[in-house]
């Protein structure tokens, strides 16, 4: 009888390796099918050999069976279940697996006899061996030197550094030495099989791994990872040598991987600590700079790049023409006074390469880019063809092999960003973004979510890596193409297009990155608290309301006073950099606070209903800024704006509720940018005219100024005395440096016959608009009131009522606050 079994067995053996040698080419060119009558008709053939059969769909193990049989028909059905999984048919995996269970519940009575079906090889890959791919696996490939090669892994798995003591990806795996020293990534496990997951988030399946790779690996819903397919990757691993270095890994996580998801709300220990040094560190000494570029040695070079690149082989880069050359100024100072000279300026004419030269900023030439040296005008063809030439500067340093941070001139560093980049290895990029809302409030990312929202390229960070650079050249490809396209634009548009945003990616989503491009690259969502826009860093100040000393970055973004709006965003701020003769200008400064009513400021606003309030809000301010200004002037001195206080935002479409659409803000702004009332570029420039309100609090300002003022009441001028007579007459000492005004007279009083005449012209220029109606509503225009001494105000402005507003006599969207 055992004779007869054993004949039966090896047939059963025979049969099966018959099966999948005919069957397997067909899996090159075929899914689903084809597979399935492999797998069915060799799991036929264990069936009749270990009298196997399926009644009414439902398997069953004879009682027949010989324990030889039994165990034969274990190991198959374990390879066969392990084949189906490997061409990603889990129907089939999950119903050889009930056939296996029911195998399995018989008690083992002998052990099971040598199987030829474990001696089926596997489809060869078209997969080299890699010689030196396990050589040195502490070496940090962030410090090495520029000569160091990384190992050929393109035919192999994604190109990733490695890192000294870093499982990419895996925060929460074991830390032993196999875990430190293995490929990067981790393992996940189901249906007898074993998969890498990359630290992009993607999959890589393992031919016959050795049986404790299994045991280490983490039990997962793997269909929810994507493979790991595209140009230079691959999905089935082969080699011996690799797999044995990749089981030498630790499982991935439990919790977010076995569930297929994790929403990244917290932070991983890892992430934390690294964030957290980053943003507790000490800052480094200021930098004072030693060197000057030689004459005629402008162009970029990896040299150059070298030269001024981290440690860690980061590099800042942005660019500047002449007449940005002061936000250069700015720009370089912040990031010398936190230690930081890992930066390089790309100069756009030959002007403002004479001027960095001569201050000392290292920078490379991309003069024959064609930019003009002008002012460039938000998307202008000028503003256009600048963004061309910095997205191909950009592909040009990368591709010397540095991870580089574009930032745009606009945008100041509070901090030296680099060691909190460092925190996300596996990102292959990392990008700010116009989102209004923050996700998160620890200092980490934003959540993958955040992707949908608009990202702002004033603010990228891209790791050297192929994939990372051959979207650059992609996108400057794009770009060059049609300088009817906003750089911005088209960057969205390659990262989020045909379906290749993922966020729901469940290896990359609890560390709050994303695939992008195609999945082919790893993103992450700079925090809008800490890398801030003009809105989350100038009106929300998102960064202090969460109790963080400093933003990394502050980008002045949404403003709305061209070139003069962003130099007074960052002066209301204390970060932009002026000669020492502004902080204390000739004939001294006025200051005057007004006191505003309870009823003006008190919340709740409540949307399109308290337009009126806002109105009256903005009118009484205005009419202080009109006397205060008026005074100022015929005293010799510079007005201290007061600190303006906004009842509704401003924004360039429809606010019904007062605020932009999806923002944190909460309403009144406390400290509202000049420029949500007033058109800076219709008015004087700021140097002959005015003051930041917070210039008092600048460290800037010299301490004779802080600390001379004499505070001062008039509020009318007496009949027969002349100014100077009536503040005399206060007590006021005209020397000190600030007048600190309590009340000020109305502008009729102090000024008269021309000087009034053209004080008025002048103030009637100043106002803005804003837009806070329905949607569709035509934005509302202030205009400065002039109202009389005894009513400074005058009558006060009536809001249009919730709906579309007809058009004003002065034409679309004018609606004015005229005096009676």
């Amino acid at each position: 009888m055992r004779a007869v079994q054993a004949v039966t067995v090896a047939a059963a053996a025979l049969l099966l390796l018959l099966s999948f040698s005919y069957f397997e080419p067909l899996h090159m060119s075929s899914k689903g099918g084809y597979e399935r009558t492999a797998s069915s008709f060799t799991l036929s053939s264990l069936g009749v050999a270990a009298g196997l059969g399926e009644s009414s769909g439902a398997p069953v193990v004879s009682g027949a069976a010989s324990d030889e049989g039994r165990n034969a028909l274990i190991v198959g059905l374990t390879d066969a279940m392990r084949r189906a999984a490997e061409r990603e048919d889990f129907d089939e995996a999950k119903r050889i697996k009930r056939m296996l269970e029911q195998a399995r519940k018989a008690p083992a009575q002998l052990q099971p006899p040598p199987v030829v079906v474990s001696a089926v090889p596997a489809r060869p890959l078209a997969i080299e061996p890699v010689a030196n791919l396990a050589a040195n696996p502490a070496a940090d490939a962030d410090a090495s030197p520029s000569g160091n090669q990384e190992p050929a892994l393109s035919a192999h798995l994604p190109i990733l550094k490695r890192r000294k003591g870093l499982v990419a990806l895996v925060s929460l795996a074991s830390d032993s030495a196999a875990s430190r020293g293995g490929y990067p990534g981790c393992l996940v496990q189901a249906w007898s099989s074993v998969w890498l997951v990359h630290p992009n988030g993607t999959r890589s399946f393992l031919i016959e791994p050795p049986g404790d790779c299994i045991g280490r690996a983490t039990a997962a819903e793997v269909s929810q990872i994507a493979k790991n397919e595209g140009e230079g990757r691959t999905y089935k691993v082969s080699d011996k040598d690799l797999i044995a270095l990749i089981c030498s890994n630790a499982g991935c996580p439990r919790g977010p991987l076995s569930s297929g998801g994790g929403s990244g709300e917290v932070m991983n220990q890892a992430d934390e600590q690294c964030v957290m040094s980053a943003l507790e560190a000490t800052p480094l000494p200021p930098v004072t700079p030693t060197w000057t570029q030689p004459a005629g040695e402008f162009q970029l070079s990896k040299q150059l790049v070298e030269r001024f690149a981290s440690p860690a082989r980061q590099i800042i880069v942005t660019f500047v023409n002449f007449h940005y050359l002061s936000f250069a100024i700015t720009w370089v100072h912040h990031l010398r006074s936190v230690g930081c000279n890992h930066f390089l300026v790309g100069a756009m004419d030959n002007q403002v390469i004479e001027e960095l030269r001569s201050r000392q900023i290292q920078f490379f030439s991309i003069a024959d880019g064609g930019v003009v040296t002008r002012d460039l005008g938000w998307g202008s063809p000028a503003f256009k063809k600048a963004q061309q030439v910095k997205v191909q500067m950009f592909a040009d340093v990368l591709a010397h092999g540095y991870d580089a941070f574009l930032a745009d001139i606009d945008a100041i560093f509070m901090r030296d960003p680099l060691p909190y980049l460092r925190c996300f290895p596996e990102a292959d990029m990392l990008v700010s973004s116009d989102h209004l809302h923050n996700s998160t409030t620890d200092g980490g990312l934003e959540l993958s979510t955040s992707a949908h929202a608009t990202m702002n390229v004033g603010m990228l960070y891209v790791r050297a890596r192929p994939d990372g650079m051959k979207f650059m050249n992609e996108w400057a490809k794009k770009c060059s193409a049609n300088l009817d396209f906003w750089e911005q634009a088209i960057f969205n548009e390659m990262a989020k297009s045909a379906s290749g945003l993922d966020i729901s990616n469940a290896t990359l989503k609890p560390r709050r990155l994303f695939s992008m491009w195609g999945r082919k690259l790893v993103g992450g969502i700079l925090p809008v608290s800490l890398y801030c826009s003009g809105h989350t860093g100038f009106v929300q100040r998102m960064h202090a309301e969460l109790d963080f000393t400093a933003p990394y970055a502050l980008h002045a973004t949404f403003q709305y006073s061209g070139t003069r709006g962003k130099k007074e965003r960052f002066r209301e701020a204390g970060v932009w950099i002026d000669p020492p003769d502004y902080y204390d200008p000739p004939g001294g400064l006025l200051r005057f606070q007004p006191t505003l009513a309870e009823e003006l400021t008190r919340a709740p606003w409540v949307g399109v209903t308290d337009t009126a309030r806002h109105l009256a809000l903005v009118a009484t301010q205005m009419a202080a800024v009109r006397d205060a200004l008026a005074l100022a002037h015929a005293l010799g001195r510079t007005l201290l704006m007061p600190r303006l206080v906004c009842g509704y935002d401003r924004y360039w479409s429809g606010m019904p509720d007062g605020m932009i659409p999806g923002s944190a803000l909460v309403l009144p702004i406390w400290a509202c940018p000049m420029d949500h009332l007033f058109e800076l570029e219709r008015m004087p420039p700021p140097e002959d005219t005015f003051r930041e309100w917070s210039l008092l609090s600048n460290v800037r300002t010299p301490h004779s100024v802080k600390t001379s003022i004499s505070v001062v009441s008039l509020s009318n001028l007496p009949a027969g005395q002349s100014l100077k007579e009536a503040l005399a007459k206060t007590g006021a000492n005209l020397s000190s440096r600030v007048l600190d005004m309590q009340s000020v007279p109305h502008y009729s009083e102090v000024l008269s016959g021309k000087a009034r005449s053209e004080f008025e012209l002048l103030v009637r220029r100043m106002p803005s608009a804003f837009c806070c109606n329905p949607k569709s509503a035509p934005p509302i225009r202030y205009v400065m009131p002039l109202g009389t001494p005894s009513d400074r105000v005058g009558p006060l402005p009536r809001a249009p009522p919730p709906r579309r507003l007809s058009m004003a006599e002065d034409g679309p969207g004018d609606v004015r606050l005229r005096e009676r």
